[in-house]
Parts: C-alpha cells; sequence; structure tokens
C-alpha cells in the first residue's frame, strides 16, 4: 500500500492556521495549561486580523515577536504551537459539539493532499456539501499542507440511531474525464486494485492517459 506521510507544520504556519480560527482556541482556555498566555495572545491577533485583514503584521507571527510580548523563551513556543495543534484536534475527535458554532450541517472531513493524509475532523457548515464542490479550509494546511479542496466523495452511515456524513477532499483539481476512464479500468480489470494501491497519483495518471490513447477515449 502506498506509505502516506505524516505533515509536520512549522511555527509560522501553525500560528497563521490558529489564527484563521482564533475561536477555537477559547476551548482550550482555563485547564491550567502552560501555553495560556499564548493563548491569549494568539486569539487577540486572530480576531483582530479577521476585523482588519488589510492590515497584517506578519512580525506579529514571528516567535521571536511573540516571546517579547508575553515574556517567554521563543524556543518554548514552538512547542506549545504543537502541543495547542494536538490538543485542538483531541478535542474536536472527543467532544466535536464544541465546534459546532450554531450551524446545520455536520461533517467529517478527511483530506489528501499528495502524500499527506489527515482524517476525522469535525465540522459544522451553514450549507450543504455537494460532490465535486470546492472547498477552502485554510486550517488544513496544518494538516496536509494544503487549503483548497474538492469534494471528492460523500458517504452517509447510519449506526445506533445517528447519521454521519463523511467527506472526502482531495487537494488536487476535480477532473470528471479522468473518473470515467477510473471506472473503466477497474470495471475491465485493466489495472489491479492491487497496483492501484502502490501507484502514486501521478504514476495512476499517466497509466489512464496510456490506456485512454490507446483505446481513444
Amino acid at each position: 500500500m502506498l506509505k502516506t506521510e505524516k505533515f509536520k507544520p512549522d511555527a509560522r504556519l501553525l500560528i497563521s492556521c490558529f489564527t484563521h480560527e482564533y475561536q477555537w482556541l477559547l476551548l482550550l482556555k482555563n485547564k491550567d495549561k502552560p501555553y495560556e498566555p499564548l493563548l491569549d495572545y494568539l486569539y487577540d491577533l486572530g480576531k483582530h486580523e479577521s476585523i482588519s485583514y488589510q492590515n497584517h503584521d506578519r512580525k506579529k507571527h514571528q516567535c521571536n515577536t511573540i516571546g517579547e510580548a508575553i515574556n517567554i523563551n521563543p524556543s518554548k513556543i514552538k512547542n506549545w504551537l504543537t502541543t495547542i495543534l494536538n490538543d485542538i484536534l483531541e478535542l474536536n475527535s472527543q467532544k466535536p459539539e464544541l465546534f459546532s458554532n450554531e450551524n446545520q450541517y455536520h461533517y467529517i472531513l478527511s483530506f489528501n493532499h499528495m502524500l499527506h493524509w489527515f482524517s476525522g475532523f469535525h465540522i459544522w457548515l451553514p450549507l450543504p456539501l455537494s460532490r465535486l464542490d470546492k472547498f477552502e479550509f485554510y486550517f488544513a494546511r496544518c494538516l496536509v499542507d494544503c487549503s483548497n479542496f474538492w469534494v471528492k466523495e460523500i458517504t452517509h452511515s447510519y449506526e445506533y440511531g445517528k447519521n454521519n456524513v463523511f467527506i472526502e477532499l482531495d487537494g488536487s483539481f476535480p477532473n470528471l474525464y479522468r473518473d470515467i476512464l477510473l471506472d473503466k479500468v477497474e470495471f475491465l480489470r485493466e489495472i489491479s486494485l492491487l497496483e492501484m494501491l502502490h501507484l502514486t497519483s501521478f504514476q495512476l495518471d499517466e497509466k489512464l492517459r496510456e490506456y485512454g490513447r490507446k483505446e481513444k477515449l
């Protein structure tokens, strides 16, 4: 099976992702965490930038600047940022209802981009998603190094009296012609499932192009 790689965001990217969803930082407040002063800084920064998008000061996203502002060693801040991300993901998994933001549609997202993959992020949206929709989610950059996706697949699951909707998001570009080719080679067994599991997206596309030219599709 094709091996995926866990994406490791740097400090500046984490800061940018947190300020884009600064409201989630409040969910980590008052839990006796050592990074509490950093939460306050990032929350205030994100709130300011959401109101005044054209006046971002990128120096405020630097660990040295933050360290001076909250009187903390910059090297400690880098470790705290990673811990904050892990705590947000854990809270999102264990208490997803906290992320509802009073929106109606609950989705469980998986993200796929190049060799990076992340699954199981809960989010609520005010409008429903449909297949082939484009979906921009900046926070996903700290998970798979990509923020622009399209809805590749929607799966509904009903169990224990509860309905879940799983959304598979892809960081490439949607291509219906490619889907037709893929469906045909799968149906005719021109490429085995085992082979496809070991191919990168680029390698699979090359095989599909070769097949399409041969069959003049």
